[in-house]
């Protein structure tokens, strides 16, 4: 984006890549669309060879990353994120469905200090909500917390369970009116959790991408 001045207005650029020639097409559109074009975005575009002004840009249905570009959109959502992994990766959908006893949506709400999922029951008066947090790893233990045996870094809290797998740390817990046997039902889902938190360290230390720290 080119910041413009008092005689001229901002100018919203994007660079399309058609595959066949050495130099990407520099194309200027509107706002609106340029806030659609994410890095790595497959795209249709149309253009009037005798009027650049005359130009559509359109993003392919469903969004799609292109390979060569790839590594370009997942740093910038490393940025973004601060290089902590998606939450909604350590508990699928159906596995909230069965703690909070019925169907769920999910809803994301990233902080700087961490990124959290929350399930929350599609229908029904009663609203409990199934939070997946994960931060960088530190601090300290709850004191009423208790260690999960067989599971290096697991503890049981009073309404979930916390999990570490350095650099990280989940806390997965269930606030609000749940129903009987929610909180235990989720503490049986504590060992595919774990499997999945390593994975994800793992998958990140291949890729290369480090996990930024909130000091």
């Amino acid at each position: 984006m080119v910041k413009g001045d008092s005689e001229s207005p901002d100018q919203y650029r994007v660079a399309i890549d058609d595959g066949t020639r050495a130099k990407a097409w520099d194309l200027e559109i509107g706002s609106e669309p340029y806030r659609q074009l994410t890095p790595g975005t497959f795209v249709h575009v149309r253009v009037n060879l005798r009027n650049r002004s005359d130009v559509t840009v359109q993003p392919v249905e469903p969004p799609a990353v292109a390979r060569p570009l790839a590594g370009v959109a997942a740093e910038h959502q490393r940025a973004a994120t601060g290089g902590l992994p998606d939450p909604a990766g350590l508990l699928t959908q159906d596995e909230a469905s069965a703690v909070l006893g019925g169907p769920v949506t999910g809803k994301h709400a990233d902080s700087p200090s961490g990124r959290m999922m929350m399930w929350r029951l599609t229908r029904g008066s009663a609203q409990p909500v199934l939070r997946v947090y994960v931060r960088q790893a530190g601090g300290r233990v709850p004191p009423a917390a208790r260690p999960v045996p067989g599971i290096a870094g697991g503890y049981l809290l009073e309404a979930g369970v916390m999990l570490t797998v350095p650099p990280l740390t989940a806390i997965i817990t269930v606030q609000g009116r749940a129903r009987d046997g929610a909180v235990e039902s989720l503490r049986g889902l504590l060992p595919p959790a774990e499997a999945r938190l390593e994975e994800l360290v793992r998958k990140s230390g291949e890729a290369g991408a480090g996990f930024v720290r909130y000091d």
